[in-house]
């Protein structure tokens, strides 16, 4: 047994050094590999990851260096708001020039007067939908919510799910969808009913979909992730999540409601006292220019981009997105009111 054991630590040491190399060729892939000629400070509510990786896209792209902060869009307000605020902190004392997030973040912060007017070129060939009509803030990208469909299911059922109205035509139709509790790109899809139904009618139809219902997830991810496990039929979902698991091979088809959908969009604004102004128009304009596009598809972030390209991914009918023409004028009290209500409702009203 004694004759083995420089063998196996032989090995064991081998298998330690392959594993060290490809963890510091990952690590070196992530890294960028450009000297930044200059650095701007954004303020973000986007994901930690999400914000690293577009910082190290952009600096690729362009060598300038985005210093992201995320943060919650509270916290990004009151920052703003105060003269204080356009520091990261007391000690470096750098100005904000960007703030790059969701548009509930955008709208926050022109309410409160805290971005200054931009328009280009390439500002003005965006969609009005997509950006404040008095270029204070500008859509970069957006994901519509869509409908996920089984393979299997589709195979059989497809053919006629087409619309939201379609969704539980068939009787034992088993639907997944993430809480809107849980997610504001969920929620999303609560508001703009609302918008576009009316409050009734649009309760009404969340409890039909209740009736259906397999699962409230906790993630964005795992209503898909449930059509694969063959635990629903057809899930309620953000494009991205479903092009992510088409991409990961799942037994899945992606379908745009035809009659409209909901979506979370992604924008840009720069600061009333921002640091370097023309930079950060500079950045605006090469973001909409879809600068950042084909590096953020490589790192499998799907977004649908509000500039170039124009063209987007179809679906599985080979139709591209439809989108609802909501003005999305919520306030933060009507927007938790409304959770508020689905809450008693829909989702608990059986326990009432």
């Amino acid at each position: 047994m004694r004759r083995w054991i420089p063998i196996l630590l032989i090995g064991v040491a081998v298998l330690m050094l392959a594993s060290w190399n490809s963890e510091r060729k990952q690590v070196a892939e992530t890294q960028p590999s450009v000297t930044p000629t200059q650095t701007l400070v954004v303020y973000t509510d986007m994901s930690h990851d999400m914000a690293e990786t577009i910082s190290h896209a952009y600096l690729e792209k362009s060598g300038v260096r985005l210093e992201m902060h995320p943060m919650p869009i509270d916290r990004i307000v009151a920052y703003l708001m105060d003269s204080e605020a356009l520091r990261v902190n007391a000690e470096d004392a750098q100005a904000v020039d960007l703030v790059w997030g969701s548009e509930m973040l955008l709208r926050r912060l022109e309410e409160q007067h805290l971005l200054r007017a931009y328009t280009s070129e390439h500002t003005d060939i965006v969609d009005a939908r997509f950006k404040n009509e008095d270029g204070f803030w500008v859509g970069t990208w957006y994901v519509p919510l869509v409908l996920a469909v089984r393979e299997e299911y589709y195979r059989e059922y497809g053919e006629d799910l087409r619309t939201w109205t379609d969704l539980t035509d068939n009787p034992t139709v088993r639907l997944a969808m993430t809480d809107f509790m849980a997610a504001d790109m969920t929620a999303e899809l609560l508001y703009s009913m609302v918008e576009m139904y009316g409050e009734e009618r649009a309760f009404d139809r969340l409890r039909d979909w209740h009736r259906h219902m397999a699962q409230y997830a906790k993630y964005l991810t795992t209503p898909v992730r449930m059509l694969a496990l063959q635990k629903a039929d057809v899930a309620i979902a953000d494009a991205e999540s479903v092009r992510t698991a088409i991409a990961d091979n799942l037994p899945v088809r992606m379908v745009y409601p035809q009659d409209g959908t909901a979506y979370y969009l992604y924008g840009m604004g720069i600061p009333r006292e921002a640091a370097h102004v023309q930079e950060a128009q500079e950045c605006v304009d090469r973001v909409l220019s879809g600068c950042l596009f084909g590096s953020l598809q490589h790192q499998r972030y799907y977004f649908y981009y509000t500039g170039y390209p124009g063209v987007q991914v179809v679906d599985a009918h080979r139709e591209e997105p439809v989108l609802w023409p909501t003005t999305k004028h919520y306030t933060e009290e009507g927007k938790q009111a409304l959770r508020s209500r689905w809450l008693r409702q829909v989702r608990f009203a059986e326990e009432e």
